[in-house]
């Protein structure tokens, strides 16, 4: 009686520890498949945003060759019409306040096809870095005397790359032609400065409110594509970027890059 108690005991232990082991192998399998699962997601996550960081690549690079090829035909042949039209017109014996006039806005118009031919060829523009682009940017507007312009800087040289640079200044340019072109402002603030883990840009302005990211999410085909430009170059730059409206009148933007 004693062997077959003992005989069912030994039965009883071991078919709990076959059973503890099963459990354990159970649980095993499922510990290691949640992990390969999890790294798969993740290289999967990781190979998404590789190509579309390779295709906004591309698409930059296309957009920016194609900026390249209007700014020198805008400098070598639009340009360069214009100021044989304006030596014509300088030849005219006949004097007036209309001819005058005449003469001012043509040249008027050359210094602007000018500089809009800059400002569109990044690799000109940036030669002397991104405080250089801005700064010539900030002058144009200026120059057009449409606005009026506040610029506020305390960054002395910026340490990034060239790339981070183009891409800050495109950020920096787009923001400024939505303003330009939508707002209706009459006034911009630009402030850029250096903290301790960032770059600093804030813009203002006192136009027309919108709510930035409704219309990002409600664009089209064609509509808002410069809004989702901006904000894929901020993710590219690992930057955030705040847009609200502002509580007197117009908008607040503010972008913070990594230093």
């Amino acid at each position: 009686m004693k062997i077959e108690l003992s005989e069912l005991a030994f039965v009883i232990v071991a078919t709990t520890l076959l059973f503890v082991f099963i459990i354990f192998l159970i649980i095993a399998f499922f510990l290691v498949y949640q992990s390969k699962k999890k790294q798969r997601d993740i290289e999967d996550q990781l190979r998404v945003q590789q190509f579309e960081k390779e295709l906004f690549n591309a698409q930059n690079e296309i957009r920016e060759e194609t900026m390249k090829f209007i700014s020198q035909e805008l400098h070598d042949n639009i340009a360069q019409s214009l100021v044989v039209l304006n030596l014509g017109m300088n030849t005219l014996d006949f004097k007036g306040e209309n001819l005058t006039f005449l003469k001012d806005s043509l040249q008027h118009t050359i210094e602007q096809v000018r500089l809009l031919s800059k400002t569109l060829n990044t690799e000109n523009l940036l030669e002397g870095g991104l405080l250089a682009g801005i700064n010539f940017e900030i002058n144009r507007l200026k120059h057009l005397k449409r606005w009026n312009i506040d610029y506020f800087n305390e960054v002395q040289t910026v340490d990034l790359s060239q790339d981070k640079q183009i891409l800050f200044f495109r950020i920096f340019q787009e923001l400024i032609n939505n303003i330009i072109k939508h707002s209706q402002a009459e006034s911009i603030m630009v402030e850029f400065e250096e903290r301790e883990t960032t770059y600093f840009l804030q813009i203002i302005d006192d136009g027309n409110a919108f709510d930035f990211y409704a219309k990002v999410n409600n664009a089209g085909f064609k509509n808002g594509a410069g809004l989702k430009g901006i904000l894929n170059k901020t993710q590219l730059l690992k930057a955030t970027l705040d847009i609200n409206p502002n509580r007197k009148k117009g908008m607040i933007y503010t972008l913070n890059v990594p230093i």
